[in-house]
């Protein structure tokens, strides 16, 4: 039975991982807040950055791709391929055009893979107030500038450079076929972006967001501790969990930014606990790069692994270990080789991806430290591996996981239109499908699961999320690939892992309201699923469950969630859970 944290626990640390996360880097400036975008704007159209092309999308996801070699660009405007041309009056498209003066705003999001630009527009664009507020400032001289003591309210635009920021720029600065120089006496409270060209920002400058240039851009925070040289990043690897304890080492990745050469990612750390040395070896080449990437790989780990990474990564789980003696994960260990083949869409144009893959491991068991340190755990314990399971069965699985070798066939296709940062704004659907087959070794089974997610903005501060799972299975499935309900990440009112079988669904649906520009908003959802009948793939005679929940997110990650149970059963405890990032 998993042990729930009272819920003074729960906000304690919450509020100190809250103050953490909001804390600025060690030389940043604190003398202005950064700028915020006001979400009452809807897309007008989007500019994705890959690293080979751009692709252009409208609101009704008509797309074209525009390659950065197929891009001829003179004094003040730029024609990409035969279709598209940039002017500094707006953007046409063969016979539709684009005027900037529709533009309320830019929204620029980065991910560790490409960048977007999401070009605002309102309803009431062509009202003297909002004409008068907006202040966007389009730069048609070449070279265009910002002197010192120049004043800008809304963004910069230029279509080609060089452009020179020396004065004040409230938003983001857009040159899209140009260099950008950012001078010491430059403030830009928003982001610095350029498609094609450089950006140099002097040393005494002052910019709030992110610097974009082409497939240069400043790390998120997730990436502050990745060190790059050339062709070789390094990352330091630390990991807590209550099977391997504290895990410390270091990954190295070397890679051509062409991709014509193979890249190659070694990683070695240690276990504490376990006393176990862990071990990760990978070659991987992209075979062709044209509308999407496809490539082949391979390699060999020795490493803990879990089937509960569709709950919550393993980033979120290390601190629930560290901050309160949670590990939410239920724990294996992998020795073997592996190969897969990928494909890679090119951003929302084909937000298509597959891979197929095929390994081989030997599997043993490994038990839970049950005394391991933890910040604000007191005197509590970790929970058992497998802990759902009574204890003549988890010794049973345990022989099993020990005798196992494991030759399985993997197959994962997903289709994913998000926008990072965009829900109140834009529309999309999530759709992943995971196909396991055990092909030899000691294992027989074939198991699937779909995923589908839909976002969908009801105003710029309303949005609905719904969901829906659904798993099934043929064969001698164990119990360590067996579907689990309940808990963090499925049912919130449950306890956690209360239901386990062959074959489950869930569905769900929460409306979120964004109450402050900032991040906080309030979020109530319904969720009901059910898994089937011990031993078996039929839900026939099985209660469906059933929990309500009501959750407060204090920024982009951080969720409070407080869930009850609707079911027929006496439980009518409120059960409080602290996510640290959201699924869906």
């Amino acid at each position: 039975m998993t042990k729930i944290a009272p819920m003074g626990r729960c906000m304690r640390w919450a509020a100190l991982v809250a103050l953490f996360s909001l804390a600025e880097p060690a030389g940043a400036q604190s003398d202005y807040e950064p700028y915020q975008p006001v979400r009452s704007e809807f897309v007008y159209l989007t500019l994705r950055l890959g690293p080979h092309s751009l692709a252009l999308t409208l609101p009704d996801n008509r797309s074209i791709q525009l390659p950065y070699d197929s891009i001829a660009s003179t004094n003040g405007s730029a024609t990409v391929g035969t279709e598209v041309r940039f002017s500094d009056d707006g953007i046409t498209w063969g016979s539709e055009f684009f005027p900037w003066s529709m533009l309320s705003d830019i929204e620029v999001i980065t991910s560790d893979s490409d960048a977007t630009l999401a070009l605002l527009t309102r309803d009431d664009i062509d009202s003297p107030t909002v004409q008068r507020r907006k202040g966007n400032r389009i730069l048609r001289e070449t070279p265009g500038a910002i002197p010192v003591g120049d004043f800008v309210r809304g963004n910069v635009i230029a279509i080609t450079g060089p452009v020179t920021i020396d004065g004040e720029v409230n938003k983001n600065v857009v040159c899209l076929f140009g260099d950008i120089a950012i001078g010491d006496s430059a403030v830009v409270r928003g982001s610095v972006v350029s498609v094609t060209g450089t950006v140099t920002l002097a040393s005494n400058s002052r910019v709030y967001g992110s610097a974009v240039a082409g497939d240069l851009r400043q790390p998120n925070l997730r990436e502050r501790f990745r060190q790059s040289t050339g062709w070789v990043t390094w990352q330091p690897i630390v990991g807590y969990d209550r099977v391997d304890g504290a895990r410390v080492g270091l990954a190295v990745d070397v890679a051509d930014p062409d991709t014509v050469l193979p890249r190659l990612e070694i990683a070695g750390a240690y276990a504490f606990h376990s006393e176990q040395p862990r071990l990760r070896f990978r070659v991987e080449q992209t075979v062709i790069r044209r509308g999407g990437w496809l490539g082949i790989g391979g390699g060999y780990r020795r490493e803990l692994h879990s089937d509960d990474d569709w709950l919550l990564p393993a980033w979120e789980n290390t601190l629930f270990s560290i901050l309160v003696a949670e590990d939410f994960k239920d724990w294996y260990e992998v020795d073997g080789w592996y190969a897969y083949a990928f494909w890679h869409g090119a951003g929302r144009l084909i937000p298509f991806h597959l891979r197929v893959s095929y390994r081989r491991d030997d599997l043993t068991w490994r038990p839970a430290g049950r005394n391991l340190w933890s910040l604000f755990g007191a005197n509590k314990d970790f929970r058992a591996n497998f802990s759902d399971l009574p204890d003549e069965q988890r010794d049973i699985v345990a022989q099993g996981i020990d005798s196992t070798e494991l030759d399985e066939v993997t197959v994962d296709l997903t289709w994913d239109e998000r926008l990072p940062g965009l829900l109140f704004l834009q529309a999309a659907w999530v759709a992943s499908i995971r196909f396991d087959h055990a092909v030899g070794g000691t294992l027989d089974y074939t198991r699937w699961r779909l995923h589908v997610r839909r976002y969908q903005p009801i105003s710029d501060r309303l949005a609905v999320i719904a969901r829906g799972l659904v798993g099934s299975s043929d064969g001698d499935l164990p119990a360590f690939r067996q579907f689990t309900l309940g808990g963090l990440g499925s049912l919130p009112g449950y306890r956690f892992k209360e239901y386990r079988g062959n074959a489950f669904w869930l569905g769900g649906a929460e409306g979120r309201l964004q109450l402050t520009r900032f991040g906080l908003a309030l979020g109530l959802r319904y969720d009901l699923g059910t898994v089937a009948a011990e031993g078996s793939t039929s839900f026939e005679g099985q209660e469906v469950r059933q929990s309500a929940a009501v959750s407060i997110y204090l920024g982009p990650t951080i969720r409070l969630t407080a869930g009850r149970r609707l079911d027929s059963t006496d439980d009518t405890d409120l059960r409080f859970l602290v996510r640290l990032s959201h699924r869906w």
